[in-house]
Formats: structure tokens, C-alpha cells, sequence
């Protein structure tokens, strides 16, 4: 179980779930407010709900891979300072340096900026 994200929004936020037993907290965070790690390879999501949990999600996805990668481009361009397509293709490029280009869930995505892709989920 985890706190991950559901849904994003053109302005910047996500909609965030701690899916826990006996949690269920939901909330809209801003990207900004996400964290990774110095070499970009973890992504440290807090419970909105205030109950001091975290999630750390690893450059793939893990359990929940379209949603997790997605979250970490949208952060990525943020820390970056670069587009969506290019934050992409450094996260992809992550992932094939670590032997993980196999659970790249993005490549519908290629062409896609943050404000053609926050509606329902994606």
C-alpha cells in the first residue's frame, strides 16, 4: 500500500490517495510539493491527509507504473526546467541506464504536454 497519485491537473496539481488500511486519505497536492531524490531515481510522495505517512516510489513505478512515471516527469520538468517531452525523455533515459526500459509505461505519452494529459487519470 502507498500514497499515490490519481489524477493531475493543468495547473500544476495531483490528486493524491494514501490507500493504507484504515487511511483512505485523499488530496490535491501541487507537483512542487513532491521530492526526489538527488540522482532523480526516488519519489517521495506525504500523506494529504496529514497523518505523517510517506511513500517512496522508485523510477519505474513500481506496483502502479503509468501514474508513478507520470508524476515523476511532471517533477522532473519542474526541477529541471525544461518541457514535458524532454523531462520524459530524461525519464526514460533514467530507466534505460538502470536496466528498466521494460516498465516504461510513458511512450503513449510522447507528444503529450501536462495540459493535454490531466483529465481523468492521465
Amino acid at each position: 500500500m502507498s500514497i499515490r497519485p490519481i489524477t493531475f491537473y493543468d495547473d500544476g496539481t495531483v490528486d493524491v490517495l494514501h490507500d493504507d488500511p484504515g487511511y483512505g486519505c485523499t488530496g490535491r497536492i501541487p507537483v512542487s510539493e513532491t521530492t526526489l531524490s538527488a540522482d532523480s531515481s526516488v519519489l517521495e510522495i506525504h500523506c494529504p491527509g496529514g497523518c505523517g505517512s510517506v511513500s517512496w516510489h522508485p523510477v519505474n513505478g513500481a506496483a502502479d507504473p503509468q501514474p508513478v512515471q507520470q508524476l515523476f516527469v511532471r517533477r522532473l520538468a519542474q526541477r529541471r526546467h525544461v518541457s514535458f517531452r524532454e523531462a520524459r525523455e530524461i525519464h526514460r533515459r533514467l530507466l534505460e541506464e538502470r536496466g528498466l526500459l521494460d516498465r516504461w509505461a510513458l511512450a503513449d505519452l510522447q507528444d503529450a504536454d501536462p495540459a493535454e494529459s490531466t483529465k481523468e487519470g492521465l
